[in-house]
């Protein structure tokens, strides 16, 4: 999914990151960050968003 922040463009927006449990109909919101501040997550910040999906 893609959101904009006002008075950004195209280019300024966020990016989520969710895990759907589809046996559940859940959705989790994991993470939420600005594309300006950070092009992609570490491997430390994925494997902690794993280890917490293994909690879900």
């Amino acid at each position: 999914m893609h959101y904009g922040r006002q008075g950004t463009g195209k280019r300024g927006g966020i990016r989520v990151i969710y895990y759907w449990i589809s046996q559940d109909c859940q959705i989790y919101m994991l993470a939420a960050y600005a594309k300006s501040k950070k092009i992609n997550l570490t491997p430390d910040e994925i494997a902690a968003l794993r280890e917490l999906v293994k909690e879900l």
